[in-house]
């Protein structure tokens, strides 16, 4: 049976002493950083940030905002051109597909409002991803 490794049965206390072991090496792992180097890097990060706060008090607010509104416009923007490439890809799938045929689909016979409300979907869909031919 040599060369086959057969896995060993834990017990109880082999895990209480894995669980130590860890305990152990966190604990010397932690102690390796000095205290004083800890603070130091504390102050550091503190100092920082205090720099940062002060370079965006010297830019003035009504600078910040412009740019936050630039910002915000932009991103409107990108958000609106992504749906509305979404939708196109999704209408062209919807008419490939046969779902979306022009006239072709009847949701219920006996209920108009619901058919043209779809023939009106369909219509639109077929203008987004053909926006120059008319119906």
């Amino acid at each position: 049976m040599e060369g086959k490794h057969h896995r060993k049965l834990t017990t109880g206390k082999d895990n209480e002493e894995k669980v130590a072991m860890k305990k152990d090496h966190e604990n010397i792992y932690s102690n390796t950083v000095s205290k004083d180097l800890y603070k130091n890097m504390q102050n550091t990060q503190a100092e920082k940030m205090a720099e940062i706060i002060n370079l965006n008090n010297h830019l003035s607010k009504s600078e910040l905002s412009i740019a936050e509104e630039k910002n915000s416009e932009t991103n409107k923007k990108k958000q609106n051109q992504i749906i509305e490439e979404w939708q196109v890809k999704r209408n062209r799938r919807l008419l490939n597909s046969g779902r979306m045929r022009l006239g072709t689909c009847k949701v219920n016979e006996n209920d108009a409002s619901t058919e043209n409300k779809f023939t009106s979907q369909k219509k639109k869909a077929w203008q987004s991803v053909h926006p120059k031919q008319k119906l």
